[in-house]
């Protein structure tokens, strides 16, 4: 500001203390005009080449401008030179320090407001990867679980071949002592009663393995389906915990970064 200026500035708050200066060993002293100004004795105050050796922490003539904000007398902004000749400069820098005040404090509460929503949004992204990793826990599990029932179903089915296997030999033998029964005549005519029972057993069971078979079929292919979902389910649970871990570790950065600002 002094550059702009082009004059020696100093900036005071309560107290008249100087904060800013040019000249760094006149931080922390007290200029009197300042503390004159916060206390609310003036608003303004142009300090000669006569008054500067009566004035405390006074070294230069200039023009001593108060600073408000928000109704509160904050400080002081004094721009050294003939008063006359800097009272319009020391005026416009205490405008400008009162605006930078207001950009500095909204641009507090932009930061505050931002860094609770990423507080927020990095506990909602951990609580959902959280729930994404459970979910591909219980996944895995269910995979497991169908594999194994498909396995079994598989297992199922080998054991109903094999029943029908032994029912068509069942239906061969029946046939066969049929046969030997006809050829012993009158003597084997009981026996042909029970080759005939045994054909109608045979059959009955062929026709049962043939149904719990294609009952088996259908209930193979919708765990096929199931399976298939599952692993399609997992591996879009997969990426989303990816996308997750990404997006919260954007967050992480992005926080770091508004706390670097914040500093």
């Amino acid at each position: 500001m002094a550059d702009a200026i082009g004059c020696l500035v100093i900036i005071c708050g309560q107290g008249g203390v100087i904060k800013a200066a040019v000249d760094k060993d006149r931080i922390g002293q007290v200029h009197e005009g300042a503390a004159r100004i916060v206390r609310g004795e003036v608003d303004e105050i142009a300090i000669t080449a006569a008054d500067v050796s009566q004035m405390k922490g006074v070294r230069r003539a200039g023009y001593n401008c108060l600073i408000r904000y928000q109704g509160r007398r904050v400080g002081s902004i004094a721009v050294a030179g003939e008063p006359d000749r800097v009272r319009g400069a020391a005026r416009l820098a205490a405008r400008v320090v009162e605006a930078e005040m207001g950009v500095m404090e909204q641009k507090g509460r932009i930061r505050e407001e931002v860094w609770a929503g990423l507080e927020n949004a990095s506990a909602a992204s951990e609580q959902i990867l959280a729930g994404t990793e459970q979910h591909l826990g219980l996944g895995a599990e269910l995979e497991k679980a169908t594999a194994d029932l498909q396995q079994r179903g598989r297992a199922a089915s080998q054991a109903l071949q094999l029943i029908s296997d032994l029912a068509v030999r069942a239906n061969l033998l029946g046939l066969n002592a049929a046969v030997e029964a006809a050829h012993a005549g009158r003597l084997g005519a009981g026996f042909v009663v029970v080759a005939d029972e045994i054909r109608k057993l045979a059959d009955r069971t062929k026709a049962s393995a043939v149904e719990i078979n294609s009952a088996l079929a259908q209930w193979q292919k919708s765990f096929e389906f199931v399976s298939r979902t599952v692993s399609e389910s997992g591996l879009v649970a997969r990426q989303q915990a990816d996308a997750i871990r990404a997006v919260t570790i954007e967050i992480q950065r992005i926080q770091a970064a508004v706390g670097a600002l914040t500093e």
